[in-house]
């Protein structure tokens, strides 16, 4: 019988697995240009200040665009959307190497373009805390729950903010045992929260026959937005996480004083 609960499982579909691996080697490359970034800036300067802030260029819009990507990923076309960043990102490689050709760019230069490369990838953090992005059907078709994800990650928010104007808790960031490897780790832990949003979200619906009236969202929103908030606040805590690595790999260089 097969595990369909094993975080593997969506690993199972050749569409799904054919995306993995294209974002797997467009991660490498990214990778690959964080660290030409980091080594032309040390031919450039040997300022702590400045090499920290090809750090701070990757990982500030994090922080600052997490959220708002996330929503922007899921109100537009996303394949539109996926091209358009990676060509984006293609062209950012390719100026930085015409620019290296012609004679090394100036410094401000390759910072706006590692923050800008770090701009498009910035939703990813936060969008490992939805636990319907972990899935192969994340918009509920196969289960018969078309929309869910849009309930889940939009709708019960609007409750929460017509009904309270709720903010995230702020929490300290850590690196912990092994940053790199934590992500795996907020993976799994969002997709252990699919079936429960699954089946509460097919118990609102009886609760509520004739649609997704008031009866519907109160019912969804009893079980569900304690997870809403509890993952936006991770969200932010995981962000400022990925910052904090960036900043203590930069050696954790004082902030100028002038």
């Amino acid at each position: 019988m097969t595990d369909t609960k094993s975080p593997f499982a969506p690993l199972r579909s050749r569409l799904f697995l054919a995306i993995w691996i294209a974002a797997m080697a467009s991660n490498v490359g990214t990778w690959v240009q964080s660290v030409g970034e980091k080594w032309l800036m040390s031919e450039l300067s040997r300022s702590p200040l400045l090499m920290s802030l090809i750090e701070t260029g990757a990982t500030l819009p994090m922080l600052i665009l997490s959220m708002p990507g996330g929503a922007i990923a899921d109100i537009v076309d996303r394949r539109k959307l996926l091209i358009t960043t990676q060509v984006f990102m293609l062209a950012c490689a390719a100026a930085l190497r015409r620019g290296r050709d012609r004679g090394a760019p100036a410094l401000q230069a390759l910072c706006v373009a590692a923050a800008l490369a770090a701009a498009i990838l910035s939703h990813y953090v936060a969008d490992l805390c939805v636990p319907l992005h972990t899935t192969v059907d994340r918009h509920g078709d196969r289960s018969g729950q078309h929309g869910v994800h849009k309930r889940w990650e939009v709708g019960l928010l609007d409750v929460i903010m017509d009904g309270e104007g709720w903010l995230p808790e702020v929490r300290p960031a850590t690196l912990g045992p092994d940053p790199l490897g934590a992500p795996w780790a907020w993976l799994r832990d969002s997709f252990s929260l699919v079936p429960g949003v699954l089946s509460d979200d097919l118990a609102a619906q009886r609760a509520d026959p004739g649609g997704f009236g008031e009866a519907y969202w109160q019912a969804f929103g009893q079980s569900q937005i304690p997870h809403v908030k509890e993952q936006l606040t991770l969200a932010g805590q995981r962000t400022a996480r990925m910052i904090l690595l960036a900043w203590t790999r930069a050696g954790s260089p004082a902030a100028p004083h002038n």
